[in-house]
């Protein structure tokens, strides 16, 4: 859609941006008055009824993209925009607490330090994607492979190669043919062989030290790895059981 254009109360609004907003567990868009997106000091999007926002006549620069509402927690998604094109982006919103998980996903309620970084991901290699290529350090492109019909954009992940430290990254924009680019450059290298990408999903520990995080598909005999980044690095391994879910405790003193 480059060069693509509305026509709007008579006036001729230069398409600068497009932005789906999915549900993170489910992957379908979120339509209705349940969630919004906008960029601060911009002038508000115009809303599809297939859940896209369209941003018009934005300046070259970058800018923050911000989604939220109804049972969803609030986003927010760096893009550079480019005043020769449109660009598209997807952005996954995941549960708040008020959400109505579904059956066979995986509740994470737990607590840590207060503003400490949380990761939690299930490193199952049935589930988990491999490289195309060889994965440089800082690097801001990764290539996977999977099927056609599959996007991995707005999806997070940690990656694992053997022998060397895990990391977590963030795709945002997919470039076609299974590259995507990055929030972050890598920290190191991933060769394609013996690397391997597994969902992972994050969090900020609240004042209180609470925070909350739903996995999709997660069998009861599932590993389940919790991290917390704060003062400290904290990290520890629960079964998924059979309750749906699991209240981590990750602090020094349990």
């Amino acid at each position: 859609m480059d060069g693509g254009f509305l026509i709007a109360s008579r006036a001729l609004q230069r398409v600068s941006l497009a932005v789906m907003l999915i549900d993170d567990l489910t992957g379908a868009a979120i339509t209705g008055s349940s969630a919004r997106a906008w960029i601060e000091r911009a002038k508000p999007p115009i809303k599809k009824n297939d859940g896209l926002f369209v941003f018009t006549d934005l300046s070259a620069g970058e800018y923050t993209v911000c989604v939220e509402g109804g049972n969803y927690r609030r986003q927010e998604m760096n893009i550079v925009t480019d005043r020769d094109r449109m660009q598209t982006m997807t952005l996954r919103l995941r549960p708040a607490r008020t959400y109505h998980v579904p059956e066979g996903c995986l509740r994470i309620d737990g607590t840590a330090e207060p503003g400490a970084e949380i990761t939690v991901y299930a490193p199952d290699r049935q589930s988990a994607f491999k490289l195309l290529s060889d994965a440089k350090a800082g690097s801001k492109c990764i290539s996977v492979f999977h099927s056609e019909r599959v996007t991995l954009e707005g999806s997070g992940f940690r990656l694992m190669t053997s022998g060397s430290d895990e990391e977590n990254v963030f795709f945002t924009l997919s470039k076609g043919g299974g590259s995507y680019e990055l929030q972050a450059p890598l920290k190191a290298d991933h060769p394609r062989v013996g690397s391997m990408l597994v969902p992972a999903f994050t969090d900020v520990a609240d004042k209180k030290g609470r925070f909350f995080i739903v996995l999709r598909s997660v069998p009861s005999s599932a590993k389940v790895i919790c991290e917390a980044k704060g003062s400290a690095c904290l990290r520890r391994e629960y079964e998924a059981g059979s309750k749906g879910c699991i209240c981590p405790v990750l602090t020094t003193i349990e």
